[in-house]
């Protein structure tokens, strides 16, 4: 690391856009209709969506509107892995452009491992593939660390975690990035909205796994390849609530600015976690002990909700 030199993932000049990549409709095994599950998110803010549904590629450009609401075209593909051909893996395959691989409601049924793995190679010009819940999945790092065309990988998922415990996949991450594996990390929902025969359904149970988990990108612009573009760069975080105003490395200290937290957690490849701690924290400044090839910031709130970094690499 140079002095004088600044590493960040944020791009310089954006907007921030806050989405959700993974959830459920009833074109798989959701309990409400696209349109249905569009509306509730942009009810609550939301900017971006990925309806991905299990095994069946949908697009929904019905749905976008200017500088207010992006569709990503996408779905979750179910293959086996080929270390360990019992176990099913679930990647979402999401559209890089306005022009797809696949048609729409495609649908895919990919039994044989090899075939899943030639999928991953042949598509990962024109789409994201994001791994899903590997915790859930009971993957471990060496079952994942060489899956072809993986950019990405969900650190959090709020179904799996909320319902399950299941869901908080960060030690499977740091594990691949401390082995040279580089994969940025997303909170999604994996929202099902199930529980279908319960007063207060859908959004009102303690059963509800939407709006848990999301990220917050910042890109150049509001479009589909504006939002692309910054989960392919690493210019976003994730969080289950907490925000993330900016993280930089800068003259031998890595700094953070977030919303009131308590805890702010910088890990990496080298030694152990350094920490700031207090009351309403908005701002870390760590020094760091100079051979990190890689740090990433945790920031906790009095709620014990988290925003995660993106890993800045040195």
């Amino acid at each position: 690391m140079g002095a004088e030199m600044k590493f960040t993932n944020f791009i310089e000049d954006g907007i921030w856009l806050k989405g959700n990549l993974h959830t459920h409709t009833t074109n798989s095994d959701g309990e409400l209709p696209p349109e249905r599950v569009v509306r509730a998110y942009r009810e609550r803010g939301y900017q971006f969506l990925c309806l991905s549904d299990h095994n069946i590629f949908t697009a929904y450009p019905q749905f976008n509107e200017k500088d207010k609401f992006v569709m990503i075209p996408g779905f979750e593909l179910s293959i086996h892995n080929d270390k360990s051909p019992e176990k099913v893996m679930h990647v979402n395959v999401m559209s890089r452009n306005s022009t797809y691989d696949f048609e729409q409601d495609e649908e895919f049924d990919i039994p044989d491992p090899e075939d899943g793995l030639a999928f991953l190679r042949n598509h990962a010009k024109n789409n994201i593939l994001m791994l899903n819940h590997p915790y859930w999945s009971a993957l471990e790092w060496d079952e994942i660390i060489d899956l072809p065309g993986i950019t990405c990988m969900e650190v959090y998922n709020h179904a799996s975690e909320w319902l399950d415990l299941l869901g908080d996949d960060a030690r499977e991450w740091d594990a691949l990035l401390k082995k040279g594996r580089r994969l940025w990390g997303l909170a999604t929902d994996d929202s099902h909205n199930g529980y279908v025969h319960r007063d207060g359904w859908p959004f009102h149970l303690i059963e509800n796994d939407s709006f848990g988990g999301f990220i917050v990108v910042k890109a150049k612009s509001f479009t589909q390849e504006g939002i692309i573009e910054a989960v392919d760069t690493g210019s976003f975080y994730a969080s289950m609530g907490p925000e993330i105003h900016d993280f930089y490395v800068e003259d031998g200290e890595a700094v953070v600015k977030c919303s009131p937290c308590e805890r702010i957690c910088l890990s990496g490849n080298r030694g152990k976690v350094m920490r700031a701690l207090g009351v309403d924290l908005m701002e870390g400044r760590i020094p760091l002990k100079g051979n990190e090839t890689f740090v990433r910031v945790q920031c906790v709130d009095k709620y014990g909700h988290i925003a995660y970094s993106n890993p800045i690499f040195l």
